[in-house]
């Protein structure tokens, strides 16, 4: 068995401890990012479209259930909101995390493209861009969303 070992063989209780151990990192490598972005941008609303923090976000948020209770705790520790949070909080407080999700999404849109006419088609954050347009013309956009949305 220590000659196995010695050669790099992994018998499988092995294997799931390695797993295990792998897991746990890049979790703590992502939870180290995202108090990174919260304190660039003062908060942990990381665009789905910023590469691995934005998918493990979103991961996140959606796996409360099946995060033991340590995960859970720092992350709310640090004003990490979960999708399950939006019927404990309310309705608006929800829909002001995912306006502010998709500002800055179309503000990193801007960046890489000089501009904000995000084509309809282009997912989640083409609809949103349609959906305040139309809610400005409409004048049932809030007007610091307006304000805020001109200073892109």
């Amino acid at each position: 068995v220590d000659r196995l070992r010695g050669i790099g063989f992994l018998f499988a209780g092995d294997a799931k401890a390695a797993l295990r151990e792998a897991t746990e990192e890049v979790w703590e490598t992502r939870f180290g990012e995202l108090k990174q972005y919260r304190n660039d941008h003062g908060d942990c609303n990381v665009p789905q479209r910023q590469g691995k923090l934005g998918r493990w976000v979103k991961n996140q948020r959606h796996r409360r259930g099946k995060l033991d209770q340590a995960r859970v705790d720092r992350l709310r520790g640090i004003g990490f909101l979960f999708a399950g949070d939006a019927r404990a909080a309310s309705r608006k407080a929800w829909g002001e995390v995912c306006w502010e999700t998709r500002f800055g999404e179309l503000k990193q849109y801007r960046n890489e493209h000089g501009h904000c006419n995000v084509p309809r088609g282009q997912g989640e954050l083409g609809r949103w861009v349609r959906y305040q347009r139309e809610y400005h013309s409409k004048n049932q956009l809030d007007q610091a969303k307006v304000d805020r949305l001109r200073g892109i």
